[in-house]
């Protein structure tokens, strides 16, 4: 897995991801926005605390129109 970092200003519910340094890459590849492990850097937990608040409250603020995967 490669973390990629968002670039720019994240807008209503499009961002731009830089991914200059994944291998192999196309459109339409699957991605993972929140990590369902507790400590990576990019598991809800850890995004609810660099917000300042709790995971619920980022959930429920996801639009429905945001397509979900819950891999196990």
């Amino acid at each position: 897995d490669v973390l990629c970092p968002i670039i720019g200003r994240v807008s209503m519910n499009m961002t731009t991801i830089d991914v200059s340094k994944v291998k192999n890459i196309s459109v339409g590849d699957s991605v993972i926005i929140f990590s369902n492990i507790a400590s990576d850097s990019n598991s809800i937990e850890g995004s609810s605390k660099v917000c300042d608040t709790i995971s619920h409250e980022l959930l429920i603020h996801i639009d429905e129109s945001i397509k979900r995967v819950i891999v196990n």
